[in-house]
């Protein structure tokens, strides 16, 4: 029986014929400098070399769910949230990078709020060859259950 702790932060990936950004996307969580997560990696059935790309990785993080079929974002989604143990749910697409920082920044955000349920943060949009295009804040309304 495992007796280690759940980690903080379960990261969901879905992914689904994503081989050209897939080795990036994992390889940008992998090297997050808060370490206390797991990566669950859904593999929706690919008919490209997603799947053998994700095998490559041997991070005892990662936990791979393999769908035989493609059954589509949703239900690769609800798998892993189905599968997550973390505290704390994070979303990263298979064509996603995130910043090294991304979890120690947002878990000790979340951490000093405890009435927060939901962060955003910024995103840039870059191309094929990696240049950035266009960088901005996620504009989420703030919800607060006193104000309507």
């Amino acid at each position: 029986m495992n007796q280690s702790a759940p980690p903080r932060v379960s990261v969901l990936l879905p992914a689904y014929n994503a081989e050209e950004f897939i080795v990036a996307a994992v390889e940008s969580i992998l090297a997050q400098t808060f370490t206390d997560f797991e990566l669950i990696i859904v593999e929706d059935g690919s008919t490209d070399t997603t799947l053998s790309q994700i095998k490559n990785f041997t991070d005892p993080r990662i936990r791979l769910i393999e769908h035989a079929q493609n059954q589509g974002f949703a239900a690769s989604l609800n798998d892993a949230i189905a599968a997550a143990q973390g505290e704390y749910l994070a979303r990263h697409d298979a064509d996603d990078w995130s910043h090294p920082d991304r979890f120690a920044a947002q878990v000790a955000y979340l951490d000093a709020h405890p009435a927060v349920g939901l962060l955003g943060s910024w995103y840039a949009k870059i191309d094929e060859a990696g240049e950035k295009k266009k960088e901005e804040l996620l504009k989420n309304k703030e919800l607060k259950g006193d104000k309507q």
